[in-house]
């Protein structure tokens, strides 16, 4: 994301695991790079871990957390963004579901975030978002095919613009 004179590049490897079809959790390395022009650039790695819950058979809650080992960039002691986040998603219809979030970062005021995704043809998803604190919006959509998604994003950002994100992903 970013422009050309300040730029953040960011790339996860992650896995998780269902226990018993009740109870998922995992873990994701990411690897963070950031260059700023004239000052130049520097990397980090970060540890994320997750759980969820499937409450119901339509409704589940999940927890993170984001930075869990705290990183620094570069020779800077400002570590990255620590977050806590807790969620509940249900599904309404099968092709349809609603989710509901809630973001603490110590630093700033908590963010709630609510989103819809619809499923309009089976294998191809979309997605609209909107938060809270800062106020951002969010689309996207996803194509599954066999065991891999593509998932592509764009997020309103007041300062640095539109944020394009695109995953890959393998599943068994």
């Amino acid at each position: 994301m970013g422009f050309s004179l300040y730029r953040e590049m960011t790339v996860t490897a992650a896995a998780a695991r269902s226990f018993g079809g009740i109870v998922s959790a995992g873990c994701s390395i990411n690897y963070d790079h950031l260059t700023i022009s004239r000052y130049g650039s520097a990397f980090t790695v970060g540890i994320d871990v997750a759980a969820e819950v499937l409450l119901s058979d339509d409704i589940r809650w999940g927890f993170s957390i984001l930075n869990l080992n705290r990183p620094t960039i570069g020779g800077e002691k400002d570590q990255l963004p620590q977050l806590f986040l807790t969620g509940i998603n249900c599904e309404v219809l099968s092709t349809a579901g609603v989710s509901f979030a809630v973001i603490k970062d110590a630093r700033y005021p908590v963010s709630i975030r609510t989103g819809v995704r619809f499923e309009p043809i089976e294998n191809i998803v979309l997605r609209l978002g909107v938060s809270s604190d800062p106020s951002r919006y969010f689309a996207g959509f996803g194509i599954r095919y066999s065991s891999v998604s593509v998932d592509y994003s764009v997020a309103t950002h007041t300062e640095l613009g539109l944020t394009h994100t695109i995953g890959i992903s393998f599943s068994q």
